[in-house]
């Protein structure tokens, strides 16, 4: 015959429900996007994508934006100059 759960201090029976409103609150506002959510054309997914590789995601998104108002596509990158190039992205090292 089995016995009911018991009660005491430290078994996980007598806890209180685990509040997922609050997790996800604390979560919400620490969470950072990643350069996948925020470059989702395939060229701006791509080079961010190579650029976190190297770096946190938080710096890939400063430097991504940094080139991509330089370089929007590319066409346009294509036209920059591999100094020019080394300039916009040397924050992700």
């Amino acid at each position: 015959m089995t016995q009911g759960l018991k009660t005491q201090k430290g078994n996980p029976a007598s806890r209180d429900p685990f509040d997922f409103e609050k997790v996800f609150s604390v979560f919400s506002k620490n969470y950072l996007l990643v350069p996948l959510e925020i470059f989702t054309d395939p060229y701006k997914a791509l080079i961010s994508t190579i650029m976190s590789a190297r770096t946190r995601d938080s710096v890939t998104v400063i430097v991504a934006k940094k080139l991509f108002e330089k370089a929007p596509d590319l066409k346009s990158l294509k036209k920059l100059s591999q100094e020019e190039i080394e300039n916009l992205i040397k924050g992700i090292g």
